[in-house]
């Protein structure tokens, strides 16, 4: 891989940051009111390690990412 093409893992892991970073204010209505983001992060996991290969567990992030990089 060239330096100059980020790795999957780090533009996941920058798409991850993004998103956490414009939604930092918002929680769900559960009784810890924990921060929205974790349910979508958690889910990609989940996804990730259940044998999804494909990739398509990334859409779970991307649109925030995508509306910043266009």
């Amino acid at each position: 891989m060239s330096s100059s093409s980020p790795s999957p893992l780090s533009e996941v892991l920058r798409a991850a940051d993004f998103a956490a970073g414009k939604h930092r204010d918002q929680r769900r209505k559960d009784k810890e009111g924990t921060p929205y983001i974790n349910h979508p992060i958690g889910v990609a996991n989940i996804l990730a390690n259940e044998g999804e290969q494909n990739g398509r567990w990334k859409i779970l992030l991307l649109p925030a990412y995508e509306a910043k990089t266009s």
